[in-house]
């Protein structure tokens, strides 16, 4: 370690110049980009929808992404199946749920499923379920629309 110490001092002027500039580059370059890592968290930005044109490969084996679809639109058996009374609701169903939103909220209610609390921190029998609340917002678009 003295050795590198006695070497720093021995450079020439120019060179030292250079590589504190560099180092100062650098570390202005970090501040730059975690700046616009906070200032992009702080604002709301919208999904980004996959790439599809890559420059190096095309990725062909994969299903198209399912959000923004109309779901009632897609599915041909559930319009033969509903009756005209029903088409409007169903209708509106189906273009609501297909939303980013509604995937969203599938993925974190699949992800934290309900939990089963069979006794409380004293030992008494208590049998409560847990759910996130994501299951109860998908819940009240049921009832909403007459699903149980």
């Amino acid at each position: 370690m003295f050795r590198s110490r006695i070497l720093l001092i021995n450079q020439p002027l120019f060179q030292r110049t250079l590589v504190t500039q560099a180092k100062v580059a650098v570390t202005n370059d970090q501040r730059d980009k975690s700046n616009e890592y906070q200032s992009s968290s702080d604002s709301f930005n919208p999904p980004r929808r996959p790439l599809t044109q890559q420059f190096t490969h095309q990725v062909t084996n994969q299903v198209p992404p399912l959000e923004y679809n109309d779901l009632y639109k897609n599915d041909l058996t559930l319009r033969e199946f509903v009756t005209k009374e029903n088409k409007g609701q169903i209708k509106d169903m189906g273009v609501e749920l297909g939303t980013f939103h509604w995937h969203q909220q599938g993925e974190l209610a699949n992800r934290y499923p309900p939990t089963l609390n069979q006794f409380d921190r004293y030992g008494q029998r208590i049998d409560e379920v847990q759910f996130h609340p994501v299951y109860h917002d998908l819940m009240q678009v049921a009832m909403r629309y007459g699903v149980s």
